[in-house]
């Protein structure tokens, strides 16, 4: 049985409902549903309303130790998902936040990512979200499977939950930043991770991690689009670079931010963040709503002299 079909016959959904991180210590060897409608809604010119809600899963075969104690893996999500759509239904892009980060901080990406078409989870991890006294790096080998335990949540919900309706179980992609980043690389591309039902990635800031065991990019991949700020001092340029190099299997994109750091790039309104909105929004159009003229906004949006330069392999 597949670590995906394992984890799956023990979920448990329990209920449907709805700081900043300025290091990042090393992690371990760093080396809602109702009847589907047939209506597929496609990449509209005008960006729609963004309504947000939250819904709450629960996987009881694997705990999490929060606050001194172990308890059963709750993982809270924050939903973002298009308004003022009477029919349709939208991609599914599961957000992973970096260490000691909510997705909320993330704010203003997630938010240009529904107001494009994509129906948005940002996953609070039970032991290194921002109301974490304590933070547990060393839980993100366990965050994989809460990845894949809110995929099967969101795409087997209830239809209690606000924009889960909205969810086309067919088009997912996996995005993270920092950790989080790592934990979406892991779960596109590594033996130990790899979830069949996701079709792209979307990595900020992440690298490989020997912590997870088993190997990257030993078969095929879905479209993968790396981001990294030059300075960034927390993760190196250079893993990235290795990241995107090691994915020879599969198309691939690399958005260099041009002296950018490891937070700003991503949180917040510079022109970074415009830079890097723009472009994953070309990248999931592209890989997920197979819009053909998005691989071309990638190279005039990701290609701003001082600020970013994008390629691809």
């Amino acid at each position: 049985m597949s670590v995906v079909a394992a984890m799956l016959a023990a979920i448990a959904i329990i209920g449907l409902m709805l700081s900043a991180r300025n290091g990042r210590t090393p992690a371990p060897a760093r080396s809602r549903t109702t009847s589907p409608s047939t209506t597929t809604t496609k990449p509209d010119s005008r960006p729609y309303p963004v309504q947000t809600g939250s819904a709450t899963f629960t996987d009881t075969s694997r705990q999490a130790r929060v606050g001194g104690t172990d308890v059963p893996r709750s993982l809270v999500v924050d939903l973002w998902y298009p308004g003022g759509v009477s029919a349709g239904r939208f991609p599914l892009v599961v957000f992973a936040p970096g260490y000691l980060q909510c997705p909320e901080q993330y704010g203003p990406l997630l938010q240009a990512w529904a107001a494009a078409g994509f129906v948005v989870a940002g996953i609070r991890f039970p032991a290194t979200n921002c109301s974490s006294a304590r933070g547990d790096e060393a839980d993100i080998v366990n965050q994989p499977a809460d990845v894949a335990t809110v995929i099967s949540g969101l795409t087997a919900g209830s239809g209690s939950a606000p924009g889960i309706a909205e969810i086309d179980r067919t088009r997912i992609a996996v995005a993270g930043h920092s950790d989080g980043g790592d934990v979406a690389a892991v779960v596109v591309g590594a033996t130990c991770c790899r979830d069949q039902r996701v079709s792209a990635g979307l990595v900020m800031a992440g690298a490989e991690l020997s912590s997870f065991g088993g190997a990257y990019f030993s078969g095929p991949t879905p479209p993968l689009l790396v981001v990294q700020g030059t300075a960034d001092t927390v993760n190196p340029a250079s893993a990235a670079q290795a990241l995107y190099a090691g994915d020879t299997s599969g198309q691939r994109w690399f958005l260099s931010l041009i002296g950018a750091g490891h937070l700003p790039p991503y949180q917040g309104s510079s022109s970074y963040e415009q830079v890097v909105a723009r472009v994953t929004v070309d990248f999931l159009r592209l890989a997920l709503d197979n819009d053909s003229a998005a691989g071309a906004r990638m190279a005039s949006d990701g290609n701003v002299p001082g600020v970013a330069a994008v390629s691809s392999g």
